[in-house]
């Protein structure tokens, strides 16, 4: 199976470091082909009562087809997870959005632990059908920070962003201005909302663009944010080459710079799944507005959960080319006790 190429939206200013306190959101979406399949994986530990469930917008574009559990190594044992695969598949162009959420049934969608947002993008492809293995497109913060979000608005054609904050007891919105105004009649402004993290948790926000009497929208963002504690922001270190010793529990992040204006981004791969769990690849560094072709850096934070031995390989090559044509491969070991 491949990843699915992962494409930036041109959605946010600018992007500060992950460490920073202020953090503006960046709206991604996985590239897949009309005649590919997309694979969404997760673990789950049916000990816990904690199921996925999704939601799917755009049901227009893209469909369920299959649920697939793989009991791991250690499935005999009680309390282990197992990995869990949903396959869905393209009906036509466009775009469509997966939302997970991770919550016990009986117990209902308002009591959910985890949150994950997968936004696609169909497109016409002539390649060999194949199964993509779909990006979380959610950010992991931490307490204190602030979060900026920025969307273009025309007023003038009538419709609005209308925001859906899922759980403001965690992302309280602080601010909504507009921060550049058309100069010309009919020209679009840039609206922006400001969020501060309040408590440790899951939100979702949903920005959907209609008229304030229409009930339906005629365009749709979400984006997925799991607000963390600063003492987990503290114990993070950098990745570095070679063996890194961790104990279970204890998170590192792994930061490279790309240029994804010149369509060859990293690609992240495991050699044994369930002993790190790795958080959706985060821009963390933006190119500086108006800069067209500058590098970014994209981070991924990587939780050791279990004793063993695993290897990262990390290989930078263009989505639609694919691994065999990497220009650049770098390596990783973590040793986890």
């Amino acid at each position: 199976m491949k990843k699915a190429y992962l494409f930036l939206f041109v959605m946010v200013i600018c992007t500060t470091f992950a460490f920073s306190s202020v953090y503006t959101t960046k709206e991604t979406s996985n590239i897949i082909g009309l005649v590919d399949t997309a694979v969404v994986e997760l673990m789950e530990n049916p000990s816990t009562g904690y199921s996925w469930q999704f939601e799917i917008f755009g049901s227009d574009n893209i469909v369920f087809q299959d649920k697939i559990i793989e009991p791991s190594s250690e499935s005999t044992v009680v309390g282990a997870s197992v990995n869990v695969k949903w396959v869905f598949k393209p009906v036509k162009t466009g775009k469509a959005t997966l939302i997970f959420w991770l919550y016990r049934p009986w117990e209902g969608k308002e009591k959910a632990v985890d949150l994950r947002v997968f936004n696609i993008i169909v497109e016409k492809n002539e390649e060999v059908p194949g199964e993509r293995i779909l990006e979380d497109c959610s950010d992991v913060v931490y307490l204190g920070d602030e979060i900026s979000v920025s969307l273009d608005e025309n007023p003038s054609t009538g419709y609005f962003w209308h925001l859906f904050n899922s759980n403001p007891e965690v992302l309280s919105l602080s601010e909504e201005l507009i921060v550049k105004s058309g100069k010309i009649p009919g020209e679009p402004s840039i609206k922006v909302w400001k969020f501060k993290t309040i408590n440790p948790g899951i939100c979702l926000l949903a920005f959907q663009l209609k008229k304030s009497t229409d009930e339906n929208s005629i365009e749709e963002h979400f984006i997925g944010i799991r607000v963390e504690s600063g003492e987990e922001r503290a114990k993070i270190k950098e990745l570095k080459k070679g063996t890194n010793i961790l104990n279970v529990g204890e998170t590192v992040i792994l930061s490279l710079e790309e240029n994804a204006s010149t369509g060859f981004t990293w690609h992240l791969k495991l050699s044994e799944e369930g002993i790190v769990e790795i958080s959706s690849k985060t821009v963390t560094t933006q190119a500086p507005p108006g800069v067209v072709g500058a590098p970014s850096k994209v981070s991924w934070f990587i939780k050791a959960v279990k004793p063993g031995k695993v290897a990262l390989t990390l290989k930078k090559y263009r989505g639609w080319e694919g691994e065999n044509s990497a220009i650049e491969s770098l390596t990783y070991t973590i040793q986890v006790k």
